[in-house]
């Protein structure tokens, strides 16, 4: 899958906003409308499901590991 950057796309989101996680699930496609342009991607390729956690030392977010699935419901668990 294509890697990519700038300021729209979820890592930014993560190093912006530091939260824990970014967590989406998608149903129809006025939901992917609203996904990051690199989830957007994912979606394109099949995904219904993204998680992605940070990758962080004490001081700053270095990179972000992302998980996606073709279950809208692959990540039902409360996160």
């Amino acid at each position: 899958m294509p890697v990519l950057s700038g300021s729209e796309c979820s890592h930014s989101q993560l190093l912006d906003q530091q939260p824990a996680y970014l967590h989406y699930k998608v149903a129809n496609m006025e939901e992917a409308m609203q996904l990051p342009p690199d989830f957007k991607e994912l979606y394109d390729s099949g995904m219904r499901s993204f998680l992605s956690v940070p990758i962080a030392t004490d001081y700053e977010v270095v990179g972000a590991l992302t998980i996606a699935k073709e279950d809208p419901g692959g990540f039902e668990i409360d996160w």
